[in-house]
C-alpha cells in the first residue's frame, strides 16, 4: 500500500512538473510593449510611455530638463519598470551626501547618524550591494522609516 502510494505521490508531482512548462500563459501576462512611468515634479504628474527595460537615463532624455530640478537623487543605471513613480525635486543650496561614495564622516553630518550607523552604511554598500534607490537605506540594520524621512532630502545616490 505505502510502495502504490508513493508511486502516487511521484506520478502527481511529475504531473504537476509537466503542466508548469506547458503553462506559458503566466509568462506571456508579464511580457509588455511598453511601460508607463510616471515623474512628478512640482506637485505636477506627467506619465511617460518607455520600452521596456528602459533606464531612468533614457527617461531623462525625454523630460524637459530645466536648473531648478535636481537631478544628484537619481540613478541613471536603474531599469525601470512598468508604472514606476520618479519625483524630482527642485535644487537645493545644500550639498547632498551621497549614500554610495561618502566618507565615514560625512555620514556622520546626517542627522541621527552616529559612527556605528555610519560604518553599517558603509559596509552594506561594500558587502551586499551599492544603494539603487535612497529608500535601500532602509535595508540597513537600525535604519527605519522615521529615521529615512529624517535624512531624505539631504542623501542622494
Amino acid at each position: 500500500m505505502q510502495r502504490v502510494l508513493f508511486l502516487l505521490c511521484i506520478a502527481g508531482v511529475i504531473y504537476t512538473s509537466y503542466l508548469g512548462i506547458r503553462d506559458t500563459h503566466g509568462i506571456q501576462d508579464i511580457q509588455r510593449d511598453s511601460i508607463d512611468v510616471s515623474v512628478i515634479y512640482e506637485n505636477e504628474v506627467q506619465i511617460y510611455t518607455l520600452e521596456p527595460y528602459a533606464t531612468m537615463d533614457e527617461l531623462l532624455e525625454r523630460i524637459d530638463i530645466n536648473e531648478s530640478m535636481d537631478l544628484s537623487k537619481l540613478n541613471r543605471s536603474k531599469i525601470l519598470a512598468h508604472r514606476d513613480v520618479i519625483t524630482i525635486s527642485k535644487y537645493k543650496e545644500t550639498p547632498l551626501i551621497s549614500i554610495n561614495s561618502a566618507t565615514l564622516e560625512e555620514l556622520m553630518e546626517l542627522n541621527g547618524v552616529g559612527p556605528s550607523l555610519a560604518q553599517q552604511i558603509i559596509d552594506y554598500r561594500e558587502n551586499i550591494r551599492s544603494f539603487q534607490d535612497l529608500e535601500d537605506l532602509k535595508n540597513v540594520k537600525g535604519f527605519g522609516d522615521k529615521k529615512f524621512d529624517g535624512v531624505k532630502d539631504f542623501i542622494c545616490l
